[in-house]
């Protein structure tokens, strides 16, 4: 009996132990992280943790490429087909609208195509809050062709919403919200044959790393956000959205968020369409390689 009880107590000393080391081992990664996050805030950083830092970095970026080709892997190959009805009215996700979002599709792509005499087009996209989906963000356009000429352009856009959110913010990570509205910033302009429209896309972005908070970048029209409709000749027309916009944070680090919206006919073919979206945030050390985390949103080749 005695033995017994001794055996249970070994056993349990073993235990305490194993778990006292393993508490000091957290404490003691734990302090470290004070101190490196410490040093940051103090401007101190100093080579090894500098090293430290760029190790990290690239680890989070070479974790964050191979996430994004997954994710790009699994987009839908080849043309898809969206829902049309006798009057040209047409949604992609089959079913969808403004106010019927379809699970797994954070947008709507929807509007009208008349063909005859005159050729109009409506087509939106509506990107939905990915917190709340009866918030959205939309942009779109309204064009008219007079056989062969372009008559008529007009801006939609308007909302504000959460678009994108993806990373991990004990790491590196990155949340989206898209505000939008026509106002008009400067009268039509264009290249050619080609007409354009400007409207205001404001993105707001928030970037965080090792669970803080680093940049709080609200972005304003301008030179980083250029942001417009446009339509040529039959059908050279869609939309752009490009962002990109950087802010100093501690020890001379910048960082950086970048994102890209269109839509775009394919090949001047007013039936076939192509969505494209993307995200980026770039961190660029004083010295050193900068480092590049992508997220790929959305794309699609849909036909109406």
């Amino acid at each position: 009996m005695r033995e017994l009880q001794l055996l249970r107590l070994n056993i349990l000393m073993s235990f305490n132990t194993q778990l006292f080391k393993s508490f000091i081992a957290v404490s003691v990664a734990l302090v470290g992280l004070s101190l490196k996050l410490g040093d940051i805030d103090n401007n101190n950083l100093g080579e090894d943790s500098l090293a430290e830092l760029f190790e990290m970095l690239k680890d989070v970026e070479t974790e964050s490429i191979t996430i994004n080709e997954e994710r790009i892997a699994s987009f839908p190959k080849g043309i898809q087909q969206a829902q049309v009805d006798e009057a040209g009215k047409f949604a992609y996700p089959a079913t969808c609208n403004a106010t019927n979002p379809i699970i797994d599709y954070p947008y709507c792509f929807h509007g009208t195509l008349e063909q005859g005499e005159k050729t109009t087009i409506d087509a939106k996209v509506d990107f939905f809050d990915i917190d709340d989906p009866r918030d959205n963000t939309v942009i779109g356009m309204t064009a008219v062709y007079d056989g062969k000429t372009q008559s008529e352009l007009h801006v939609h856009a308007g909302g504000d919403a959460q678009i994108i959110s993806y990373g991990n913010k004990k790491k590196a990570a990155a949340t989206i919200f898209l505000k939008a509205y026509d106002e008009e910033l400067s009268q039509s302009s264009g290249l050619g044959d080609t007409t354009k429209e400007n409207f205001v896309a404001i993105p707001h972005f928030k970037i965080y790393g090792l669970n803080r908070l680093l940049s709080d970048i609200d972005v304003q029209p301008g030179e980083n956000s250029k942001s417009y409709v446009f339509a040529g000749k039959p059908y050279n027309l869609g939309f752009n959205v490009s962002v990109y916009v950087e802010k100093t944070v501690k020890l001379g680090i910048k960082v950086g968020g970048a994102l890209d919206l269109s839509l775009t006919t394919v090949k001047n073919n007013i039936t076939n369409w192509l969505l494209k979206g993307t995200a980026r945030v770039v961190v660029k050390p004083p010295i050193g390689p900068n480092f590049n985390f992508p997220y790929d949103y959305i794309s699609a080749t849909i036909a109406i």
